[in-house]
């Protein structure tokens, strides 16, 4: 029904319909049922929308993001910034 998110076991959940990260550099990525990934700040505010195969948790301000066969780093506020092959 989901693909897990690719996280460390121990910081990942499942609520509902939807999987989530642990909190990981003020931000909490959470996939919901139809595929898309959220990712929401400590204050709840929704940053970043987008449909992607699988995330990282945010490091230092950055997650690596797959999109079929590329990966791309992004930034806190969703901003595509390079692809990594």
């Amino acid at each position: 029904m989901f693909e897990p998110v690719r996280a460390d076991p121990v910081r990942s959940s499942r609520a509902g319909s939807m999987d989530f990260m642990g909190l990981s550099d003020g931000m909490v990525w959470i996939r919901n049922e139809d595929g898309n990934y959220t990712s929401i700040n400590t204050a709840g505010e929704t940053v970043i929308n987008i449909q992607a195969d699988s995330v990282s948790e945010f490091i230092d301000g950055f997650s690596i993001i797959r999109i079929g066969e590329y990966y791309h780093f992004i930034n806190r506020i969703g901003e595509k910034l390079s692809i990594v092959s």
